[in-house]
């Protein structure tokens, strides 16, 4: 994708989707599996994964060398500090902080949809604003002004998913 901004739509996306997981994790963990005809082990999947032994069977665990642990963790892409470019993070946290926006609340999707578009707006007029100072100041380029006015218009077009 082109613009780091999405990345920062997807990354909050990825937030309330991981809270959802989770709560989903520990009701699934803590419920009861209720007793079959067919003689099935019942109970609390957690105990009975802590506890086998309550269940008439044993622990199926299989110790694992660290070598192997180490090797498999370096085949593994962990989730990164940064959810996008470096300098697009920087520049909406500093937008962020200087309008008094703040991250969403993890489960309100809405809000993760509504400082998206605060950003994406407050940035917009952010590049008229430096479009205009170009106009007004530079009288020299290497590109003529009105193929970065394209360029910009074209990658602002690219960003819009909404």
């Amino acid at each position: 994708m082109p613009c780091g901004l999405i990345s920062i739509r997807l990354i909050m996306d990825v937030r309330f989707l991981q809270a959802e997981l989770d709560a989903t994790f520990q009701v699934w963990n803590n419920h009861n599996i209720r007793k079959t005809r067919r003689g099935l082990p019942s109970g609390k999947p957690t105990i009975m994964f802590e506890v086998p032994s309550l269940y008439g069977t044993r622990s199926y665990l299989t110790e694992v060398v660290q070598n192997e642990i180490d090797a498999a963790r370096q085949l593994c892409s962990f989730r990164q500090a940064m959810p996008c470019d470096n300098d697009v993070y920087e520049l909406c946290c500093h937008v962020m902080s200087q309008n008094g926006l703040q991250y969403p609340r993890i489960n309100v999707h809405n809000d993760n949809i509504n400082l998206y578009l605060q950003l994406r707006h407050i940035l917009r007029n952010m590049l008229n604003q430096w479009y205009q100072w170009m106009q007004s100041h530079v009288f020299r380029l290497m590109l003529p002004l009105n193929t970065i006015y394209k360029f910009r218009m074209s990658w602002l077009d690219s960003v819009d998913v909404l």
